[in-house]
């Protein structure tokens, strides 16, 4: 029942420093923002909370994911994003 992954929106160019679809998370979603990457939906994260940011190729160009704990769960069964993004989608 927790949330596993929020699409984002990304701003600037900082947010190219972050390396992008690490398993575990490694970065607060603070800094996150700091570097220019929001949730789209309007929610409420814990600054603190760790996560990761997912780069998923597309047909008008990249989309941007954070992953959150519960997307490092199902990644440790099949350590790819796509297949982690199928396993939530569906």
């Amino acid at each position: 029942g927790e949330p596993v992954t929020y699409q984002a929106n990304v701003t600037g160019n900082t947010y190219k420093d972050i390396p992008v679809n690490e398993i575990k998370p490694f970065i607060s979603i603070a800094d996150l923002k700091t570097k220019g990457v929001t949730p789209r939906e309007k929610i409420n994260l814990d600054a603190n909370e760790l996560a990761t940011l997912i780069e998923l190729k597309a047909k008008n160009g990249n989309e941007y994911w954070i992953g959150l704990n519960n997307f490092e769960a199902i990644m440790r069964y099949n350590p790819r994003v796509m297949y982690a993004m199928a396993v939530y989608e569906l």
